[in-house]
């Protein structure tokens, strides 16, 4: 649509005119594009895959989350860690937690007291 109208316009037109016409639309074509992109989500919304972590996670179970996370990655899907049950967390899967929430999956459900410790190391490293 916009070809045709922009080579109607400029067929009709001497150069100066066909220059000020291409300004013009040029002009419009930046500002719908703008306010498209302002009324989009900053991120784009992908489906999502929920994996469900309860009772105990160690270093020990980390290999075997980080396959299933990928799987998840490789497929497309944005992954999900419900821990609404997860009773006990070691250090080192609270290390996997921090660095990989809101990089390689998110956090739907988690209890207080390892949202708390997740917390309180950040601001440790970051002291």
């Amino acid at each position: 649509l916009l070809y045709n109208i922009l080579t109607t316009l400029c067929a009709r037109n001497p150069p100066v005119v066909r220059l000020q016409y291409v300004r013009l639309l040029t002009n419009i074509l930046e500002r719908c594009s703008a306010d498209m992109f302002r009324n989009s989500p900053e991120k784009p919304i992908s489906p999502s895959v929920t994996i469900r972590v309860s009772g105990s996670l160690s270093q020990g179970h980390l290999s075997y989350l980080d396959q299933l996370v990928g799987s998840a990655i490789d497929c497309g899907l944005w992954p999900l860690l419900d821990m609404v049950y997860l009773e006990q967390v070691d250090h080192g899967a609270l290390d996997y937690l921090i660095k990989g929430e809101g990089r390689y999956f998110g956090i739907v459900a988690c209890p207080n007291f390892i949202r708390e410790w997740m917390q309180l190391e950040r601001k440790r490293c970051a002291a």
